[in-house]
């Protein structure tokens, strides 16, 4: 112990310092015998076991009985309280002479030392006199001493610490291991000094904000870890449960056989966990549940964002007695009641549901301290034809003072609700859980870690920020807080079987590229050399098209880096030019080198959906619970290429959703689900203004002038609004293709059809030259461009072959056929 801060601790802060412990012991025995309380019940009846008059007239036998039954009721109250209060008088009073004798020695322990030192030279040297005041002064030096050890952990943290007494801190280590560092890897001169460890830091690219941070977060863990120990603290002694808390108030033996009761312990995961982020909902339902009627709550969000949560700290600081003296709020019990459970078995034993739920709500009412507490309570409101509707049963009990509700229900549900009976909500004070925000997030998951952390750090701040932009990104199932603390369990169990030190941010990115087979994270060698590359890779399967193919791949690419924005798609453009000139085919492309996998597109042909129901056949729709092709086809795949075809025939309603889509990277289905748009590359293509293409593209004039002559010509004519127009990051512009390019695409199919053959028929086809040009020649059509070409190879090349192999005589085993000009030329 460093005598220098003792003394001044001594004789600055440790009179106040000891005459609070002294309290808080004192305190304690108060608050676990529960003496004042007890006290004031002393007469009280025994777990409110009394009799009601329940008949009308004057019957002195019955009001004879009732008077002995109730007199018997408070007397066997007084019989269990009065043993109790006595006891815990008797341990109050010896506690009350041992803390206040030390503490009065802890006082005079300074004089203690000159007052011996004056007797002794009094008496003449006298020791036998004087050894007594050493005793004491050193009982008292030595009670200081405890008290200072054992003081509240954060008066050993000043607020501007020395960064060389910050690194004799026993949970230094733990910052470093946030900052995904460790003492043996760092060299000497950087621990120096504060600046010297800052620059040493922006080498590592890590910033002097995440330091800072690492710093509150274990500081902060390192006083609630030494809090938690020291027992006589208000936090720490309230957890106890006061003896005789709930003997005023009534049994709930039916209740208890379908509740989980909070009221003394709670064994669920939401133990150690505290609400983060809803401080300002929780004051409102404090309020509420003190109010002496209407003291009901409606608690509404979505599934995983917290409710449960919610409840199971409400019972915490009820168990802890936190809330003002006084408030009745200290003495409820809070049961979660599973109506479903009891419902069941109500059905399954024959008796009536009505009379059963009313017993259920009567002995709530009648115990007098009952929070009770029905999630998805909605369900039995009327929400769904499978469970009776206990609404006017409800309605006799919530006006009562006695009776604390609290519904859980799901926010679109709960809606419904409000539009089919508002009459019941009128009861309630409907409160509202949001998402957690950033901040809130990285809280609820240093919860999360905290229990494998125990011993050593392992989730490193670059890891967290990392966990909650891929989960906003990347995971959309569920809301906050579940979805992020759902990505965190999965990158964890994938931690645990990798041999590293700390779970980085280059373990998450490669779980979620794992998972999403979207890549992530830093660009490795191999894709940087895919991206640098990716309008040669294009042009391996496009002819043509440059100005369209580079203006695509630098998008991409800008995408891939992080220089887009994230609430938008990856990417979204509008193919316009003439039919086969190479659109569709640049889409599968574009899959095939972002995806690794041509089926990665998905595809819809909008002049499917030209009439008004085509916007429920997309979104779905609530009447005959259909899902839509749209909504359906993104949340079962949210990684892929999103091709809508000749988009300029689609529904003008249609066009606006997918205005928003393009805005937002997200849009609300039928049933109120947002699906995510914001890792898909969506590209609409549209034979739109082809014609002043074709006739612009001749005149070999500019690619500017060109865009804007076809997009003026294209809002005239009313074919697409310029708002939905400038909504995609790139209007691309295909051009007719030349018929040199055309011989290029027909030896591309010739080529592919080869592979085919060979592959599927083990036979080798040999093409001479000259074939792709007669194939041009017969087959082009100008109106259907390389299409035509295509369908040309397809129905006669095939046929020629077939032709040579029954002449030929070539079976199964193989062999070598040749196509030459002239057999294109005789077709």
């Amino acid at each position: 112990m460093n005598l220098f801060l003792f003394v001044r601790w001594y004789y600055r802060d440790g009179i106040q310092d000891g005459l609070i412990s002294v309290w808080n012991i004192l305190h304690l025995v108060l608050f676990r015998f529960n003496i004042l309380e007890l006290l004031k019940t002393l007469v009280s009846p025994w777990k409110r076991d009394i009799e009601y008059r329940s008949w009308r007239g004057f019957h002195p036998g019955k009001e004879f009985i009732r008077l002995i039954e109730n007199v018997l009721a408070r007397f066997l109250g007084f019989c269990v309280r009065l043993p109790v209060v006595i006891f815990g008088g008797i341990i109050f009073l010896f506690v009350s002479l041992v803390t206040v004798g030390l503490y009065i020695l802890f006082l005079i322990a300074p004089v203690l030392p000159i007052v011996g030192g004056l007797l002794y030279w009094l008496l003449s040297g006298n020791f036998e006199y004087t050894q007594w005041t050493y005793l004491l002064s050193g009982c008292g030096i030595l009670f200081a001493g405890i008290c200072f050890v054992l003081r509240a952990p954060e008066m050993a943290l000043p607020q501007n610490i020395d960064f060389l007494e910050l690194q004799k801190k026993s949970w230094f280590k733990r910052v470093l291991s946030r900052l995904e560092m460790d003492m043996d890897g760092i060299p000497k001169d950087a621990l120096e000094n504060q600046l010297a460890f800052l620059t040493l830091l922006k080498m590592r690219n890590i910033s002097e904000e995440s330091y800072v941070y690492a710093i509150n977060i274990e500081q902060k863990s390192f006083i609630q870890k030494e809090r938690a120990w020291r027992f006589w603290l208000p936090e720490n002694f309230s957890k106890n449960i006061p003896v005789g808390k709930g003997w005023r108030f009534g049994y709930t033996t039916r209740l208890d056989q379908y509740s989980l009761d909070l009221s003394f312990t709670d064994r669920t995961e939401y133990d150690k966990m505290d609400l983060v982020g809803r401080q300002a909902e929780f004051r409102v339902a404090a309020v509420v549940l003190e109010r002496p009627q209407q003291n009901n709550i409606f608690l509404v969000g979505e599934p995983g964002v917290g409710k449960k949560l919610f409840i199971h700290y409400l019972a915490k600081r009820i168990r802890s007695r936190s809330f003002p003296k006084g408030s009745p709020l200290n003495s409820l019990r809070v049961l979660f009641f599973n109506l479903g459970e009891a419902m069941s078995d109500i059905v399954a034993q024959g008796k009536n549901p009505e009379t059963e739920i009313r017993g259920f709500f009567l002995e709530a009412a009648k115990a007098g301290n009952i929070l009770l507490v029905i999630e998805d309570v909605d369900l039995f409101l009327g929400m769904d034809p499978q469970q009776p509707n206990i609404a006017h049963l409800l309605e006799e009990f919530l006006e009562m003072p006695t009776f604390r509700f609290i519904g859980m229900a799901v926010a679109a549900r709960y809606h419904a609700l409000a539009k089919k009976d508002e009459q019941i909500l009128k009861y309630f004070e409907t409160i509202y859980l949001r998402q957690p925000n950033t901040a809130e997030s990285e809280e609820i998951l240093l919860q999360f870690f905290a229990v494998s952390e125990k011993k050593q750090v392992v989730l490193t701040i670059k890891a967290m920020q990392a966990l909650i932009a891929s989960a906003r990104r990347y995971n959309w199932e569920m809301p906050y807080p579940e979805r992020v603390l759902d990505l965190a369990q999965q990158v964890m169990i994938y931690f645990r079987n990798q041999p590293r030190r700390f779970l980085n941010e280059q373990v998450v990115n490669e779980y979620v590229s794992l998972k999403t087979g979207a890549q992530i994270g830093e660009i490795t060698q191999s894709e940087q050399e895919k991206l640098l590359n990716l309008e040669t890779e294009l042009h391996a399967r496009i002819v043509g098209q440059d100005e369209a193919i580079n203006q695509v791949s630098q998008v991409l690419r800008r995408a891939r880096a992080g220089f887009h924005d994230v609430k938008r798609p990856l990417g979204s453009f509008l193919f316009l030019g003439p039919t086969g000139v190479g659109k569709t085919e640049t889409v599968k492309a574009l899959a095939e080198s972002i995806f690794n996998d041509e089926e990665k597109m998905f595809r819809l042909d909008m002049s499917e959906f030209q009439t008004a129901n085509s916007v429920d056949r997309l979104l779905g729709s609530q009447e005959d619970g259909s899902l839509g092709i749209l909504t359906k086809a993104m949340k079962e795949r949210p990684y892929c290429i999103f091709l809508l075809d000749e988009v300029e025939k689609a529904y003008p309603k249609i066009l606006d959703i997918f205005l928003q889509v393009l805005d937002e990277g997200s849009i609300t289905d039928a049933f109120g689900e947002k699906i995510n748009f914001r890792n898909a590359v969506i590209i609409a293509t549209s034979n739109a203004g082809s014609t002043l293409i074709k006739d612009l593209s001749h005149q070999n004039m500019p690619i500017s002038v060109l865009r804007r002559q076809v997009i003026d010509g294209i809002v005239h004519d009313g074919t697409f609004r310029i708002e939905f127009l400038n909504r995609f990051d790139n209007l691309i512009f295909f051009e007719a293709l030349s018929i040199t390019q055309l011989i290029r695409i027909a030896d591309l199919k010739l080529k592919k059809f080869v592979e085919q053959v060979k592959l599927q028929k083990n036979i080798t086809l040999v093409v001479e030259p000259g074939v792709a040009e007669r194939i041009v020649e017969l087959g082009y059509e100008p109106d259907f461009g390389a299409r035509s070409v295509n369908r040309f190879i397809t129905d006669h090349v095939e046929d020629i072959i077939v032709r040579k192999i029954i002449v030929g005589g070539i079976g199964q085993s193989g062999g070598t056929l040749t196509i030459t000009p002239r057999d294109i030329m005789n077709i």
